[in-house]
């Protein structure tokens, strides 16, 4: 006589299987996917912080890819991607990655921000451009870091702009001089661009005062022979001429 099926037999133990098959084999894809997204963020910050050192960027790079592998809906991996592209001039590739990180994100405003950046290297720039830029203040129209480097980008590429993008550059600068004058104003300075930039908007922005004082001081601190203390002062305020 034949012994009866007991529970670890036949259709109970299929019924068991079954059940955790259904049940707990969504819970590992869930926490698998969890893994991933995670490691692949840890290549992500990897990437942030090493595309700002010169001597990072090759790994940087290459954090940035393994990110994109590992999770390519996310937006944030494209981006960091295409930043450490564009520090090595891989233009291309790098608009292909920011082109990419706003089509995985349309409402990540940095995205739109950093592919209008990337597009402003090939001048001339006109309306391809600034519709880049309004995807961004769209989507972070409060934020001053956003409004802080479309400024500087108009800061530094003003003559190539058509007048519809300069005056959305112009806007941000406003914007930007309202919340974030003094360093605002200190960073132009620092890059040497307040000949240029008070030529260009004396008259539209709030600086005339400040551009006649920065070009009395350029004019003091270019003077031969200065006081050591004069010279300290006027290096620490990046007003000395270059050739010193």
């Amino acid at each position: 006589m034949s012994a009866r099926p007991g529970p670890h037999h036949g259709p109970a133990r299929a019924a068991q299987r079954l059940f955790a098959a259904v049940c707990v084999a969504p819970v590992l894809l869930v926490a698998a996917a969890g893994s991933v997204a995670f490691v692949s963020s840890l290549y992500a910050s990897t990437a942030a912080d090493l595309v700002r050192q010169t001597q990072g960027r090759s790994s940087g790079r290459d954090a940035a890819a393994i990110a994109v592998r590992l999770a390519p809906w996310r937006s944030a991996h494209h981006r960091y991607l295409a930043q450490s592209l564009s520090a090595d001039a891989e233009w291309t590739r790098s608009i292909e990655h920011g082109e990419r990180a706003v089509q995985t994100n349309p409402a990540d405003g940095y995205a739109w921000l950093y592919l209008a950046r990337l597009a402003g290297t090939q001048p001339p720039l006109g309306a391809r451009v600034r519709r880049m830029y309004e995807m961004a203040l769209t989507r972070t129209p409060h934020s001053l870091a956003v409004h802080r480097a479309i400024a500087f980008d108009g800061v530094q590429r003003w003559r190539f702009g058509d007048p519809p993008l300069r005056a959305l550059w112009r806007d941000s600068m406003a914007y930007t001089l309202q919340r974030d004058r003094a360093a605002f104003l200190f960073e132009i300075a620092r890059l040497r661009r307040d000949q240029t930039w008070c030529a260009a908007q004396r008259g539209q922005l709030p600086i005339d005062e400040w551009c006649a004082n920065v070009a009395y001081l350029r004019a003091e601190c270019a003077k031969p022979a200065l006081p050591a203390k004069s010279e300290a002062w006027c290096r620490e305020r990046h007003l000395l001429p270059l050739r010193r």
